[in-house]
C-alpha cells in the first residue's frame, strides 16, 4: 500500500516527526511518502494560518494524491479534511479525528492537549464537528515557545519565532 502524508506547513522537521511516528506503526511493506508545503506558514497557530495551510494542503493533494492508495493529513487540525474527502477517490485520514476515535474506543472519555491558548476554541470546534464534544475534553492549552527542532531560520540567518500573545481559553480572544 502506498500512503501519502501531507504536512501543509513549511516546517520540514514537523513532516519528519510525523513520518517517524507513521513508520513506527506502519505494516511491513507499506510505502510512506511525506511532503511538506513549499509556501505558507511555518506552523499553524490560528484560524487564519489554518486557512492558508488549507490552500497548501489542497495544492499538494492535487499534485501528488493520484499516485497513492490513501492520504494522511500530517497536521493536528485535520486541515482541509472534508474538502479532500469530497475531491479524492482515496481514503483521507485526519490525525486528530483518528486519534479521537481510537481514544474513545478504549475509554469513555478522553482529553486533548494543545499549545497556544487561542487554539483551545478551535480544537473545541473540531471535536464538536466530529460529534465527540461529550466524550472529549480540552484538558490543557498553554502558551509556550515552539520546540527548537521546529524553529525556522530567517533570511538573516537568525532564528525566527512567531510572536507570543496571551489569549483567553474561555473566549478565544486576546487578554
Amino acid at each position: 500500500m502506498k500512503i501519502l502524508v501531507i504536512n501543509p506547513n513549511t516546517t520540514a522537521a514537523i513532516t519528519g516527526a510525523v513520518m517517524s511516528a507513521a513508520r513506527a506503526v506502519a505494516a511491513p511493506g507499506t510505502d510512506l511518502v511525506g511532503v511538506t508545503a513549499e509556501t505558507g506558514v511555518a506552523t499553524i497557530a490560528s484560524r487564519t494560518e489554518n486557512l492558508i495551510a488549507a490552500q497548501a494542503m489542497l495544492d499538494l493533494a492535487a499534485r501528488h494524491a493520484h499516485a497513492y492508495d490513501a492520504l494522511i493529513l500530517g497536521v493536528s487540525l485535520d486541515t482541509a479534511l472534508w474538502p479532500l474527502r469530497e475531491l479524492l477517490d482515496i481514503p483521507v485520514i485526519g490525525m486528530t479525528e483518528a486519534g479521537i476515535l481510537a481514544a474513545t474506543m478504549v475509554s469513555t472519555r478522553a482529553g486533548l492537549l494543545t499549545y497556544g491558548l487561542r487554539m483551545a476554541p478551535v480544537y473545541r470546534e473540531l471535536v464538536a464537528s466530529y460529534g465527540m464534544e461529550a466524550r472529549v475534553t480540552l484538558s490543557r492549552a498553554w502558551t509556550c515557545r515552539r520546540p527548537r527542532r521546529f524553529q525556522t531560520r530567517s533570511a538573516r540567518g537568525g532564528r525566527r519565532w512567531l510572536p507570543r500573545k496571551r489569549w483567553s481559553t474561555a473566549t478565544g480572544r486576546r487578554r
